[in-house]
């Protein structure tokens, strides 16, 4: 996926990028609209290495643009 194409829901997102399926809990990173933005400063907590970033524009009542960034826990869809 390239450009505008890459605007989906995070799970979409993390699926096509990684291969494996997430579940999010947070309503506003089911919706479309999110791209993914590479390696951010944020270590996992699990194993320190970098997370990749997933932001999403949106606009205040003020008519500001601002970026919602990715969430920072993710669920695995397996059991185990």
């Amino acid at each position: 996926m390239a450009g505008d194409d890459m605007r989906a829901n995070v799970a979409e997102l993390v699926e096509a990028e990684f291969g494996i399926g997430v579940s999010v809990s947070i309503d506003r990173f089911k919706s479309n609209g999110w791209f993914a933005v590479g390696l951010t400063e944020a270590e996992c907590p699990r194993c320190r290495s970098r997370m990749q970033g997933y932001r999403m524009p949106y606009t205040t009542k003020a008519g500001l643009t601002y970026h919602y960034e990715k969430p920072q826990k993710w669920e695995r869809n397996h059991a185990g």
